[in-house]
C-alpha cells in the first residue's frame, strides 16, 4: 500500500499546526494487519474514510459550535478524539473506538480526549495510548479549540505524568510552551465562566479532579492480539475466521 503523503502547511481554525503525530512504534503490527484486511472484513476495526466523515463533528457557523454528522448537538459526555492530518482536518470522535481506527491508522495532528456540557466543548486531554502526543505538540490544537468553542474551552488535563496535571486553557492561548506555564495546585480551581485560575478553599489529592484511568504509558497490545495481528501480517491474509482473537487491543486507547 502506498505511502500517505500529508500536507505541510494545515490551518485549524486560524491556528497554524505545527503537530505531526504517527502512531508510537509497539502499535506497528496492529496497522500492518489493519492494511491487509479489506475495509468491510469483520475483523477490520479500522474506520474507513467513509465511516470517517459519519463519525467526524461538523462546525455549526448558525450556532457557532461543533454538532453530529447529522447536524444535531453533541451529547453530554467523555470522548475518545483525533484530528486528521489533512488540508481540512477532520474532528472525529467517539464513547469507545481505539484512536488508531479512528485514525485508520494514519498521523493526526492531536489525539486524548474531550469532554461536551450543554452541546459545548469544556475540556481537551491528551489521554492516548496509540499516539501519546507531549504537551507542547498539544499546544496548538488547544488554542484552535479554544476559538472554535466561542472560549467555553477552559481545562486542559495532561496524562505526561503518572498523576493527570490540570491546565487553564486561559493560560495557554499566549504562550509558546508548557515551560512557561503550571498546572492548577492542589489548592486551586479553574473558574467555569471565566476560565481564571482561582484559590478553592479546599486541598484535593493529586489527580481527584482528572479523569480516572490508568497511565497513558502503560499502553500495549495484549498478548494474544499481537498474536493475531502477526498471523495476518506473515501470513498475508484476509480472512481469519478460524484464528482466535478477543474482541479489544489495549487500554488506554
Amino acid at each position: 500500500m502506498p505511502r500517505s503523503i500529508y500536507p505541510e502547511l494545515i490551518k485549524y481554525f486560524g491556528h497554524l499546526i505545527h503537530s505531526r503525530l504517527s502512531m508510537k512504534p509497539e502499535f506497528k503490527i496492529e496497522r500492518k494487519a489493519m492494511r491487509l484486511l479489506s475495509y468491510d472484513h469483520p475483523d477490520n476495526f479500522y474506520l474507513s474514510p467513509k465511516l470517517q466523515k459519519i463519525f467526524a463533528l461538523h462546525y455549526s457557523e448558525e450556532l457557532q459550535t461543533f454538532v453530529t454528522a447529522c447536524g444535531n448537538s453533541i451529547p453530554d459526555n467523555h470522548y475518545h478524539f483525533i484530528l486528521t492530518c489533512e488540508e481540512s482536518p477532520q474532528l472525529i470522535i467517539n464513547e469507545s473506538l481505539h484512536h488508531s481506527a479512528m485514525a485508520n491508522g494514519k498521523k493526526v495532528l492531536a489525539s486524548g480526549s474531550l469532554v461536551f456540557k450543554c452541546g459545548d466543548l469544556v475540556t481537551i486531554t491528551n489521554h492516548s495510548g496509540h499516539y501519546r502526543p507531549s504537551d507542547d505538540e498539544m499546544l496548538d490544537v488547544i488554542k484552535a479549540l479554544h476559538n472554535a468553542s466561542r472560549g467555553t474551552l477552559l481545562e486542559y488535563q495532561s496524562y505526561c505524568t503518572a498523576e493527570p496535571l490540570i491546565y487553564s486553557v486561559k493560560e495557554l492561548l499566549h504562550t509558546a510552551s508548557f515551560s512557561q506555564v503550571s498546572p492548577i495546585a492542589s489548592d486551586e480551581l479553574i473558574h467555569p465562566v471565566t476560565g481564571n485560575r482561582e484559590k478553592s478553599g479546599y486541598d484535593f489529592i493529586a489527580g481527584d479532579r482528572a479523569v480516572v484511568s490508568n497511565n497513558r504509558y502503560g499502553a500495549r497490545l495484549k498478548p494474544e492480539r499481537t498474536r493475531f495481528f502477526e498471523e495476518v501480517v506473515n501470513n498475508n491474509i484476509t480472512s481469519v475466521d478460524e484464528i482466535y482473537h478477543p474482541a479489544s487491543s489495549s487500554s488506554p486507547v
